[in-house]
């Protein structure tokens, strides 16, 4: 009995030996994996960074653009389109010479394919498939009427500070029910005041700081609208937005600019306007026009040749006046919008005739 007794106590006592054993080799195993594992995302990151840097020193090959005296430099959240994305993100046929390239502008961007630094800059608009917005500064070169669009000429990243501000920009903030609600009616009278108001306010005519560049027809309807928006919502009044895409061909229209602009897609506020038995939708858009006019005439207006592209099939859609841009993305802070007026406040015309001003200088 003593000797069993023994021997249970030996064979209980080696197994808690080899339990102790067998957690002993699993925290160390599970203490291997993880610096395992920490090593090798410090290795992809180091070989990310590499790569970047092999890239960087890429710098003889391809052709250098001039940066125009006149260059749009932006910062912004930019990326590389593929073929079949929607109406408005911008793709087009480069003829074999670049990748579009799209930051939400109304009009057509690229990267050339000659360019200096090509894989270096496409690689940086492809993004790291991590951060939720690509956001980095980029320069615009001459249009081309060759290709039918802007080449994106130099492309770099932001500091951290940049992109942490621009990130938080993205971010919607809470708005009021009212901001969710249909168009608020107004008088005939009163849509025509809000289209004076507005028009007067072009960076044309006007010295104030914010003026609306209705003189620059190349691209910022989008800034401009939402701007109008913003005057009519601080007047008590809340409006809607109308955009067209065009599916087929592009946009093109005879502009306030003075010369005919093509474009991906436009927009503009949309109003209701009181008459006598019913309400009458009523787009306010001095870009193209003198006073606030029918859904039907503004579309209209864009369903031309113009600009020697194909005629254009045309799609409409009514959104919330909050909605920014064509994706869905806002800008409540008004911070996106007021940049992008600044920036083109010194430019005009349409695509080949751009010209500096002095307008709205603080």
């Amino acid at each position: 009995m003593k000797g069993s007794l023994k021997e249970k106590q030996i064979k209980k006592s080696n197994s808690m030996k080899n339990v102790m054993m067998k957690k002993s080799w699993r925290m160390w195993i599970l203490a291997l994996s993880v610096v395992i594992l920490s090593a090798g995302g410090v290795f992809i990151a180091c070989q990310k960074e590499t790569n970047m840097e092999v890239l960087e020193t890429q710098q003889d090959q391809g052709v250098e653009y001039p940066i125009p005296e006149n260059a749009i430099v932006s910062l912004d959240k930019i990326r590389l389109v593929e073929k079949g994305a929607e109406p408005w993100e911008g793709w087009f046929d480069t003829k074999g010479k670049g990748d579009p390239v799209s930051f939400g502008g109304a009009n057509f961007y690229y990267l050339p394919k000659d360019i200096k630094n090509y894989e270096y800059y496409r690689t940086l608009l492809q993004g790291d498939g991590v951060s939720k917005y690509n956001i980095l500064r980029y320069t615009l070169g001459e249009y081309d009427y060759e290709v039918g669009g802007f080449p994106v000429i130099k492309v770099e990243l932001p500091s951290q500070e940049e992109r942490q501000r621009l990130e938080r920009s993205y971010e919607p903030i809470p708005t009021s029910e009212l901001g969710m609600r249909s168009t608020t009616t107004m008088t005939l009278s009163r849509a025509k005041q809000f289209f004076n108001q507005f028009k007067n306010l072009s960076c044309a005519v006007s010295s104030q700081c914010p003026c609306i560049p209705f003189q620059y027809a190349a691209d910022g309807c989008y800034a401009r609208a939402h701007y109008m928006r913003k005057l009519m919502a601080d007047a008590g009044y809340e409006s809607q937005k109308i955009f067209a895409y065009a599916t087929f061909g592009r946009l093109q229209a005879q502009t306030k600019a003075g010369c005919c602009q093509a474009w991906g897609w436009h927009v503009a506020p949309l109003v209701g306007v009181e008459t006598q038995y019913s309400t009458q939708l009523m787009v306010i858009d001095p870009s193209l026009f003198d006073a606030p006019v029918s859904i039907n005439d503004w579309i209209n207006k864009m369903k031309s040749t113009c600009a020697e592209y194909s005629y254009p099939t045309v799609q409409q859609q009514i959104r919330p006046s909050y909605v920014y841009l064509p994706d869905g993305s806002r800008d409540d802070n008004y911070s996106k919008t007021y940049a992008k007026m600044e920036e083109y406040s010194t430019l005009s015309g349409c695509n080949g005739g751009l010209t500096r001003s002095l307008h709205c200088i603080a």
